[in-house]
């Protein structure tokens, strides 16, 4: 389940020996002693002393022994026959078996260990299974089987995965850097889709994650897995044995309540070891505590760093686990040393908001683009010093003041009065931290997933009140002010933005989205050059004109043409930004639809290209993202409602087909995604509007009822999201009015022939 290293496993099992040996109501108190020791975790060793009288105690085997059980070869499994073990850890064993049934198939079975069927080891082992069963992505080793023996032992049969070590098999092929960034890539695409299924890991490491020869990537071990859930996060918590220290984040080490930013720290680690081919600390042996001392306080070095020293040794060392190079060495600098750091930063609220961004980055670094992350400021370093050594800096500034006759008891008054301040500063600074995880890390995470719509709402309102909360005691705050200006446009967007799932009540999302406005119109100074500002206020505008739109209310061009504005010039100074481009496109869109609607057709056309063309950048920046995808299709959808406007049929086919390709491809590669696929219910309709236009009936129908299929699967999935009914609506009777045509059309010729000639 998890790796515990031959001396570990040996120094447990010693500690439940001489605990057997005192008096029973001396065992736990002897056991927590011990334990503060060594890496074991207290609990873990008195469940399994719990155990000590059991017949399976006997056969637990150290890690490293080879055979694991020497009597489990040719052993029935359910209907797979055991052909040798492949691994062991602390709770379970791993074998390779074939499967005898019909079905020729080698399998990996992961079994508990003898004696250690403990309830909480048990449900463990039982939450792996049912994530296992719950995740269905390329790069997640999949569950094929899973029961119980004849003897009563749970079993998990998985797919049989031969491979190394991710970075065993970067060293081995001595892959570059772009081909080590790219496999990393696909590793965080695995996690970000068990984040959006609210699963963190929690042991991320080489070791978990496998590379085949073929170069195929699987992220396999939940057995410490959490389900994460808004109302639980305070229990989603690790104990000490469970983890590896040296992929462990702050958090996990001190026991405190683990999110999605622990994944995080962890890809963080196994890209350092990537990049550098050594860890970003050297952890001491057996003490926990000096173990969590590093981890917590200790920054790491820099990337660049770390290979640069290589450099200076490579002489005196022959071996080197990466291609220590003065070439590797520039291109570590700058970017990627900062990635990799903002992934390691001790606070989670500082890490990446999602694994997606933190792949995004990456990808922006591939493409020789701007990245998100920054570095550390001194000012900050600073205050971390100060806060981890507070009594020696007040003592040394006291000591110094104190030089000064009676400005002593000045400064002591002073220091009580920034201790309370400070002190408040810290209750509303966690306060507005809790308010941003929930509203950028829990809520983004599940927004795409279908039946999230009433979740979404309760997050985002739950945040809301945190901020408004906050707003009272610190009005002036501009970071504050924008986040909330952020919270009432999130909210806008659940209760009714018509582009997206929501819950259908327009008149409270319009009333949200003012909020909104007005908050970051008091913002907006003279002058004022946060060009990231300006595309918040565009994107708000947009926001109320498209309700505007929506309940045919005047002033949405006005709102559009603002919003354009704005955009537009963005689009000139920040060109390859992605929330520019696709903010453009948008825009752009949003304008050819007025024109479209005044059946102004030149005009239309003029505004859906140039939405292509921003969109066509934008998938040249981010080639894998949900936005630059749709809004490709979207453009190429538009332009083919031109041509139809126009009777140019055969032109309107041709784009509502590349739409469909575009929209086809990434719901291939990302199934769960629930705005695509309900893009993906859009072209088929729009397509089907094309072939019924050109007396195609029988295609008509067929493409109808595939965008019914689709909308009814979303619709079922989420019944309160009012965006998909009314799809499934629109799309049923689109389906159901080519049925009655094609109906009447069969029905005619018998009429015909049973009518007399008239002489």
């Amino acid at each position: 389940m998890n790796d515990i290293t031959p001396a570990q496993w040996q120094e447990i099992k010693e500690i439940v020996a001489d605990a057997l040996e005192m008096p029973e109501a001396e065992q736990t108190d002897f056991v927590r002693l011990r334990c503060g020791e060594c890496l074991a975790d207290p609990d873990t060793v008195l469940e399994l002393l719990s155990f000590s009288n059991s017949p399976g105690l006997a056969s637990l085997a150290s890690p490293d022994a080879a055979d694991g059980n020497p009597d489990a070869a040719g052993q029935q499994i359910g209907h797979y026959r055991v052909i040798r073990q492949l691994g062991q850890g602390g709770m379970g064993i791993v074998y390779l078996a074939h499967r005898t049934d019909e079905y020729q198939q080698e399998v990996a079975i992961k079994v508990l260990l003898p004696g250690v069927e403990s309830e909480q080891i048990l449900r463990r082992f039982l939450a792996e299974r049912q994530f296992l069963a719950d995740l269905s992505h390329p790069s997640i080793v999949h569950m094929i089987d899973g029961g119980t023996t004849a003897d009563g032992v749970s079993y998990i049969v998985m797919e049989y995965v031969d491979g190394q070590p991710i970075t065993a098999y970067c060293q081995e092929r001595n892959l570059d850097l772009r081909a080590r960034l790219g496999l990393f890539r696909k590793l965080c695409a695995a996690v970000q889709y068990a984040h959006q299924h609210l699963v963190v890991h929690r042991d991320l490491k080489p070791s978990n994650v496998l590379v085949t020869p073929d170069g195929v990537l699987k992220l396999l071990d939940f057995g410490i897995a959490k389900q994460l859930r808004p109302d639980q996060q305070s229990s989603a918590k690790t104990t000490v044995l469970a983890i590896t220290p040296e992929f462990a984040s702050p958090e996990q080490v001190r026991g405190e309540p683990i999110t999605t930013a622990t994944d995080i720290y962890s890809l963080g680690v196994i890209l350092y070891e990537l990049l550098t081919g050594l860890r970003p600390y050297r952890l001491p042996d057996r003490v926990f505590q000096e173990m969590a001392r590093v981890i917590c306080e200790e920054e790491p070095e820099r990337p660049s760093t770390a290979v640069a020293k290589h450099i200076s040794k490579q002489k005196a060392e022959s071996s080197s686990n990466v291609p220590a190079t003065a070439s590797w060495l520039r291109k570590l600098k700058g970017d990627l040393d900062t990635i990799v750091l903002m992934a390691l930063r001790k606070e989670p609220e500082r890490r990446y908001s999602s694994v997606e961004r933190f792949s995004e980055d990456i990808a922006q670094f591939l493409g020789g683009l701007p990245v998100h992350a920054q570095p550390d400021t001194w000012t900050y370093r600073t205050g971390k010093f100060v806060r981890r050594n507070r009594l020696a800096v007040i003592a040394g500034v006291a000591l110094a003041l104190s030089v000064s006759t009676g400005i002593g008891a000045t400064v002591y008054q002073m220091h009580r009065e920034q201790v309370q301040r400070t002190r408040a500063e810290d209750r509303l600074a966690d306060v507005h931290r809790l308010a941003n995880t929930l509203l950028f890390d829990v809520h983004d995470q599940i927004r795409d997933l279908p039946g999230s719509t009433p979740a979404r709402k309760h997050i985002v309102e739950v945040a809301l009140r945190y901020l408004t909360l906050l707003e009272r005691d610190s009005a002036a705050d501009p970071s504050l002010q924008r986040d909330l200006a952020l919270a009432y446009e999130k909210v806008g967007d659940i209760q009714g933005n018509p582009r997206g799932p929501n819950l259908g009540d327009s008149a409270a999302a319009l009333a949200s989205y003012r909020r909104a406005l007005e908050i970051r119109l008091k913002l907006k100074a003279p002058g004022d050059a946060d060009w990231k500002q300006d595309l918040a206020l565009a994107r708000n505008y947009s926001r109320i004109a498209d309700i505007l739109w929506a309940n045919d209310e005047p002033g949405n061009l006005a709102y559009y043409q603002a919003g354009e504005k704005i955009v537009s010039s963005l689009a000139s100074t920040h060109a390859k930004d992605p929330d520019v481009l696709h903010m453009w496109a948008s825009s752009e869109d949003d304008l050819g639809d007025l024109c479209l609607e005044k059946d102004d057709y030149s005009c239309a056309e003029r505004y859906f290209r140039q939405s292509l063309d921003a969109a066509l950048k934008l998938l040249a920046v981010e080639p894998d993202s949900v936005a630059s995808e749709s809004d490709v299709a979207l453009a190429h959808m538009k332009i083919g409602r031109v041509f139809a406007s126009r009777h140019d049929m055969v032109s309107a086919l041709q784009e509502q087909r590349e739409a469909l390709a575009v929209r086809a491809a990434y719901v291939t590669n990302h199934p769960q995604n629930a705005t695509a696929r309900r893009e993906l219910s859009r072209s088929y309709a729009g397509i089907g509007s094309v072939q019924e236009t050109m007396g195609d009936l029988s295609l008509a129908i067929a493409s109808y009822q595939q965008a019914v299929d689709t909308s009814r699967k979303l619709s079922d999935a989420d019944a309160s999201n009012h965006q998909f009914k009314d799809d499934l609506d629109a799309e049923s009777k689109q389906l159901e009015a080519a049925k009655r045509k094609m109906g009447q059309l069969r029905k005619s010729p018998k009429e015909s022939a049973s009518t007399p000639k008239q002489d």
